[in-house]
């Protein structure tokens, strides 16, 4: 209240800070970039990466094992696209990977594998091996206000973004990377936008 400009990371946070009686010119849309040193990786093969680039087409996910990430979407799309030559590949922790373990294992998924956390600079390894990144997130108002981190990583890596098509997000998507947006919570949507992809 007392600022005299406050910087939004969002166009979902900056209409929250301006509904909450900002003046608008007080408040500046400036959103997350990538540092030079993206543009710079020269990419390695990880010594655990576990599918085969030449003959998996490779969907990676990279940030928060969380609740509020909604991967169960991404596990469900994994079970519907069993058979194919998609493989599925979620590196990061959180207070969820567990239970999203366990959901795995109840869908008798072999298409799909979880690695730990790795350091930021290690991100462009994993990303420069896939052929399509992945974002999703639930319908909620809280989603439609921020941006996740993690899609700039996936425009620096140039990849192929499926997201869910929620507040600025999909936005961003639409207007800067080659990408498919599909509704939340919506495995099917999510297994087909993967399977044009690798049709494409």
């Amino acid at each position: 209240r007392k600022a005299v400009k406050v910087i939004a990371l969002s166009e979902g946070f900056r209409a929250g800070i301006i509904a909450k009686g900002k003046p608008p010119s007080d408040v500046l849309f400036v959103p997350n970039g990538m540092d030079d040193w993206m543009l710079d990786v020269r990419p390695a093969i990880p010594s655990d990466y576990p599918f085969d680039t030449r003959t998996h087409f490779i969907c990676t996910y990279i940030g928060a094992h969380g609740r509020w990430n909604k991967l169960e979407t991404i596990l469900e799309a994994a079970h519907l696209l069993a058979g194919t030559r998609v493989r599925f590949l979620l590196i990061g922790d959180g207070d969820y990977k567990d239970e999203l373990k366990r959901y795995a294992d109840s869908l008798h998924l072999t298409n799909v594998c979880f690695l730990d956390a790795v350091p930021k600079k290690s991100v462009f390894d994993y990303l420069n091996l896939s052929h399509v990144a992945v974002i999703c997130a639930w319908d909620h108002d809280f989603h439609a206000m921020i941006l996740a981190n993690k899609v700039f990583d996936y425009m620096a890596a140039g990849r192929p973004v499926v997201a869910t098509d929620v507040g600025g997000l999909g936005e961003l998507i639409e207007d800067t990377v080659h990408g498919l947006l599909v509704p939340p919570r919506d495995p099917g949507a999510l297994a087909d936008a993967i399977a044009k992809l690798l049709r494409d």
